[in-house]
């Protein structure tokens, strides 16, 4: 049996940014794969973030897995969150996906543990991000690998949370809430 498997951004909240003195420029990347043929990678739009606000993500960017699974399946990957720190061309970010995908190992490389081939697909996607979109690199706010399962409830809300704490000057604290739906193909 299929079940359609669903990951919603719905927004970010900042608690801290990363930035002193002026907004921070938040986006993610998110790169998750069934198999060869099913995956997405997926950037979101810039967003401006000072302490205390919640923005909600664009619609395009919003939906980052929509397809079908089998129920003994797992969905792979992760997210990766950036502060942008260096301007970049962002017309160009469905390209950006569309070369995470291709430059992602084939799934009979990947390792056996779910664990160990999410991590190594977030760690492909973030190597081809930094070639494509990045002269200098943004500061990586914080790394998500994920293992989905299809057992689950229909619906549940997953916060990621992105922190850092610590003695430096260079602190953050953002949490993603994003909503999982699994239903089944008839």
């Amino acid at each position: 049996m299929a079940i359609r498997l669903r990951i919603e951004l719905l927004d970010v909240t900042c608690r801290d940014t990363e930035d002193l003195f002026v907004s921070d420029t938040f986006y993610m990347m998110a790169v998750l794969a069934v198999s060869d043929t099913t995956r997405s990678a997926v950037i979101t739009d810039p967003i401006k973030m000072k302490a205390g606000q919640t923005h909600a993500f664009s619609a395009p960017d919003a939906i980052v897995f929509d397809g079908p699974v089998g129920d003994r399946e797992a969905v792979i990957g992760g997210v990766k969150a950036y502060e942008e720190d260096f301007a970049k061309d962002w017309t160009h970010k469905t390209r950006w996906a569309k070369e995470i995908l291709r430059g992602l190992p084939p799934f009979s490389a990947l390792p056996e543990s779910l664990s160990a081939a999410a991590n190594l697909i977030l760690t492909a996607a973030g190597t081809v991000l930094d070639l494509q979109a990045h002269s200098d690199r943004d500061d990586l706010l914080g790394c998500l690998p994920l293992v989905i399962s299809m057992a689950g409830p229909l619906s549940e809300e997953e916060r990621w949370v992105f922190k850092e704490e610590g003695l430096g000057l260079s602190t953050w604290d953002y949490t993603v809430r994003c909503l999982i739906t699994r239903s089944q193909i008839v």
